[in-house]
C-alpha cells in the first residue's frame, strides 16, 4: 500500500455550491463537502476519495448543512439548488 501511494501524490477538495438561494446560503456560495451532514442513525458526512484518474463523492439522501449565519442548526438542502464541485491538482 505505502509503495502505491507515492506513485503519485494526488490533492483534491470537494464543495457543495449553491446555484440558488438555500439554507440561508446565496448563489454562488461554496461550502466544504466535509461540512454535509446525512440524517440517519448509520452515518454521518459524505464518502469522499481520489486515485490516479478519478475523484467522487457519494452521500445518502436527506443530505444537511449547518445554516449560514446560524451554525447550531442543520437544514435540510434542496438537491436540485446545488452543484458539487471539484478541485485536484498533483
Amino acid at each position: 500500500m505505502r509503495m502505491a501511494w507515492r506513485q503519485y501524490r494526488l490533492f483534491f477538495e470537494v464543495y457543495v455550491k449553491a446555484n440558488a438561494t438555500d439554507a440561508g446560503y446565496s448563489s454562488g456560495d461554496m461550502v466544504q463537502a466535509m461540512a454535509v451532514h446525512r440524517d440517519g442513525s448509520d452515518s454521518e458526512g459524505p464518502a469522499v476519495w481520489a486515485d490516479s484518474t478519478n475523484i467522487g463523492f457519494a452521500t445518502g439522501s436527506n443530505i444537511k448543512l449547518r445554516a449560514k449565519g446560524t451554525p447550531g442548526a442543520l437544514s435540510a438542502l434542496t438537491g436540485s439548488k446545488w452543484n458539487i464541485v471539484f478541485r485536484v491538482w498533483p
